[in-house]
């Protein structure tokens, strides 16, 4: 189970920077390895690579599942504040 909370000096939910990290992460986890369901890393949202990627690539790329749900959580601004470059 992975829990996304968002951070407040009240909870214990104070690491949620490695949120994006550990959904990325489960990604490779839940994938059955199948060679059309496996969860890659064919690009990278620091380092501005996941926008070339195919449709396909998308898919099956673990930082495109990490971003959506980091900023279905957060929003798309904290998102642009972590990773600058997907503007």
């Amino acid at each position: 189970m992975v829990a996304v909370c968002r951070a407040n000096s009240d909870s214990g939910c104070r690491l949620i920077a490695l949120t994006p990290s550990r959904i990325h992460e489960m990604g490779h986890f839940v994938d059955d390895e199948a060679p059309e369901t496996e969860i890659v890393d064919h690009g990278c949202a620091f380092f501005n690579t996941s926008k070339t990627l195919s449709r396909e690539e998308r898919l099956h790329n673990a930082d495109t599942y990490a971003i959506f749900a980091f900023e279905n959580a957060f929003g798309k601004e904290r998102v642009v504040k972590m990773f600058p470059l997907l503007r």
